[in-house]
């Protein structure tokens, strides 16, 4: 029902190497992000752990290139399996996996059909897993460490329309740059018609009523302070829309359950109408800070998560015999800091904490038929509703 609000500190020892810093003579933009860049990722590095990483140009030279789901490309690691609900699946393990963008954790959020994250604005990502280091934390069958394309490194845009068969069409933009001030941006942006939104749960070659409908949007902006520090900015959002399939003629639920037909009217399998809907929003505000021997990166960050399954009322009662209304959500707010100090040149002290506040909704509507004295269903419907709310910090 409710994810609550956690609160962790973590810090060790490592012996690793560590380059000297660069000299403190002004440095030009480029240099300074990518400099920025490598602090930045040092603060968190895998430390031993495997560690699997694809490229921006790696992405482009498999099938679909950035018009593949993102899943379709962690996918392409090894260990990684993919159930029949769309959840990745790590060396076995159910889920159980933490994303990372620009090395600022994901909160925890809803899962459905659809996926939050777009191909398309990936530079790198790390499939990170094995014997992990304790500040990874949470959820450690796997970490997804993504870092962002940057507008620094990119001058103008593309627009792309791809489309296939099951009347598929994705078109897509994406747009990046600098501007005075050491301000750089990337925004990205799709979107997704297809008549094979989840499964074809038929022999036929058309999936029966399996159409979705998804956009997404992710913006970054970045701007260099000084040399040595720089304001990050994230913003994403996503909105799926989904037919849930249907299979022809199938049992009703009095046939099935020997009942007593009260009169409830029966329609085709193939006619039922779920759908669900789902959202997904959020935003990073993130301060870096790479000076002398002290590296850290002070992030905060706020996620909202939705799903609503919308059913058929006369479809589900007449062949499940219950009709629920659900939705589930959930938003949370936290803060996050991590930090590494060179304490010589054998040793680092890295060290991090994490603060979350979250609010979550869980409310069902049903409507399910009464039994008599022989157990057999009769009108009229009941409705049951049970709204749940709970916060954590």
């Amino acid at each position: 029902m409710r994810v609550w609000a956690l609160v962790g500190f973590l810090c060790f020892f490592s012996i690793n190497s560590y380059a000297d810093n660069a000299p403190s003579t002004r440095l030009n933009e480029v240099d300074v992000i990518g400099k920025l860049d490598q602090e930045r990722n040092s603060i968190q590095p895998s430390l031993g752990a495997t560690d699997y990483n694809i490229n921006a140009d790696q992405i482009d030279d498999q099938a679909q290139g950035n018009s593949a789901s993102f899943n379709q490309v962690i996918l392409r690691a090894p260990g990684v399996a993919q159930d029949n609900d769309g959840q990745l699946h790590v060396r076995g393990e159910h889920a159980n996996l933490q994303y990372r963008i620009n090395d600022v954790l994901l909160p925890e959020g809803l899962t459905g059909f659809g996926e939050e994250l777009d191909t398309r604005f990936v530079d790198n990502v790390s499939l990170i897993d094995g014997s992990l280091p304790a500040q990874y934390g949470f959820h450690t069958a796997g970490i997804v460490d993504i870092h962002t394309k940057s507008g620094a490194f990119i001058n103008g845009g593309e627009f792309a329309m791809y489309g296939g068969s099951h009347s598929e069409v994705n078109p897509s933009f994406t747009y990046g740059g600098s501007a005075k001030g050491g301000i750089n941006y990337f925004v990205t942006g799709s979107y997704l018609e297809d008549n094979l939104g989840i499964e074809n749960t038929t022999n036929s070659p058309s999936a029966i009523h399996d159409q979705t409908q998804q956009g997404k949007m992710f913006a970054y902006v970045s701007k260099i302070i000084d040399d040595t520090s720089r304001l990050n900015i994230m913003l994403s959002a996503s909105h799926s829309d989904f037919q849930v399939p249907n299979s022809p003629n199938g049992t009703d639920y009095f046939t099935a359950n020997s009942f007593v037909n009260p009169g409830f009217p029966i329609i085709n399998s193939a006619d039922v109408n779920d759908q669900q809907i789902e959202q997904n929003f959020y935003g990073v505000v993130a301060y870096q800070k790479a000076e002398d021997k002290l590296n850290y990166q002070v992030s905060a960050f706020t996620r909202f998560s939705e799903v609503n399954y919308l059913p058929d009322v006369n479809g589900d009662l007449g062949y499940n015999g219950i009709a629920s209304k659900l939705n589930d959500s959930i938003l949370t707010n936290g803060l996050e800091l991590d930090g590494s100090y060179e304490l010589n040149e054998q040793h680092i002290l890295r060290a991090g904490s994490m603060f979350t506040i979250s609010d979550a909704i869980n409310d069902s509507n049903s409507f399910v038929f009464p039994l008599d004295g022989s157990g057999n269903p009769f009108l009229p419907l009941r409705q049951i509703i049970n709204n749940n709310q709970k916060q954590g910090e």
